[in-house]
């Protein structure tokens, strides 16, 4: 009877294993096909509003992106550039960060998509890192050319 117990115990920690890759494949396959399709946008500098609420890198801030690189950081709340650098990435470097933190080990990775363009609208993660994790929302996005 206790080796039928290990059995199962053991085909439970082989089926969790499976699960979890499993999952993480598919957060990879539908990140891609995202990825895909901002890719085949028309236009390469555009706008959008970024929040990021986690503790390391936390800002509300509107972004101006010109010919893929950004070229611009305005606190939302202030109207002028941040006191503070801020790294803010383009939606380009958002797909990276997502990719990133679908490869790490015990993250919980939350992905949400723009139906239309297919960029990244929610991008959070969290693991168990002291520092804390990373909850980053896109909105009004727009082309300026």
């Amino acid at each position: 009877m206790r080796s039928f117990v290990v059995g199962l115990a053991v085909l439970g920690s082989l089926a969790a294993c499976d699960s979890t890759t499993a999952t993480s494949n598919a957060g990879e396959l539908e990140l891609a096909q995202h990825q895909t399709q901002w890719a085949n946008r028309s236009f390469h500098s555009y706008m959008y509003d970024y929040h990021n609420s986690a503790p390391i890198g936390n800002a509300n801030v509107h972004v101006t992106v010109t010919a893929d690189t950004v070229s611009s950081v305005i606190d939302a709340d202030t109207g002028l550039e941040p006191e503070v650098t801020l790294v803010v990435p383009t939606i380009d470097g958002l797909f990276l960060y997502a990719h990133s933190f679908l490869s790490e080990k015990g993250a919980t990775v939350n992905l949400e998509f723009d139906s239309v363009l297919g960029y990244p609208t929610h991008v959070s993660a969290f693991n168990n890192n002291p520092g804390g994790g990373y909850d980053a929302t896109v909105s009004n996005l727009h082309p300026t050319q």
